[in-house]
């Protein structure tokens, strides 16, 4: 009787630390990404698409930086017999974009630049916005700094979209949850980096890979 209590509190202790440990964590990364979004930023990501043989369909690059809402990105799309090239940017709430060999920056939207194969949507100052206004669950991991990223809805996991898009499987879906991992820098509480590897019910695989750091000029990273 007195065992059964005892391992019965002790399993009670340790479901109540994780619990809490976990809360913490939600509020740690939630602050943490809002604070990166409200710093200036320089960062590259990429996310590549892999058929169920492992040949890629789609390999898009991001380099960029960021001031509030305002962001200047190079777009590099690489899909199966196409290639795309452009610098986008934001500025007043309005899409810029200009292409190779020209000088002038052109209105353009959101639409149109997918419509030219440049994936904006998916860009890592758009996809932090993104999950900032999700439901998440947020957990802790055995390494420090990071933590794991639950998405609930599997319909609005970043880049699912594409997935779809460049299969032509409408129903395609992630065969597991998916998790987002972060890693957030100590020394200014901002995202250093996130990660997320996604495996779809048709065999197809979805990488997704970002690094940050803070402008130059700015408080530097110390790492």
């Amino acid at each position: 009787m007195i065992r059964t209590l005892v391992s019965s509190t002790i399993i009670l202790v340790l479901f109540t630390a994780c619990s809490i440990a976990d809360k913490d964590a939600s509020t740690v990364v939630k602050d943490t990404i809002e604070k990166t979004l409200d710093q200036p930023s320089v960062w590259h990501g990429s996310y590549i698409v892999k058929s169920e043989r492992g040949s890629t369909l789609l390999h898009v690059k991001y380099d960029g930086e960021h001031d509030g809402d305002e962001y200047t990105m190079s777009i590099d799309t690489q899909g199966t017999g196409f290639g795309t090239l452009a610098e986008v940017k934001r500025e007043n709430d309005e899409i810029y974009i200009k292409l190779p060999k020209s000088g002038n920056w052109q209105k353009t939207t959101a639409q149109d630049l997918k419509m030219l194969g440049l994936d904006f949507a998916n860009s890592p100052i758009e996809l932090a916005k993104s999950l900032r206004e999700r439901d998440l669950t947020i957990q802790t991991t055995d390494r420090q700094n990071v933590y794991k990223i639950l998405v609930k809805d599997e319909k609005k996991l970043p880049g699912t979209e594409k997935v779809v898009e460049v299969t032509g499987i409408e129903d395609v879906a992630p065969i597991d949850p998916a998790e987002i991992f972060v890693e957030v820098n100590p020394n200014n509480q901002t995202v250093r980096s996130l990660h997320m590897s996604v495996v779809y019910t048709d065999g197809s695989t979805l990488w997704y890979d970002v690094h940050l750091e803070r402008s130059k000029g700015d408080e530097k990273d110390s790492n």
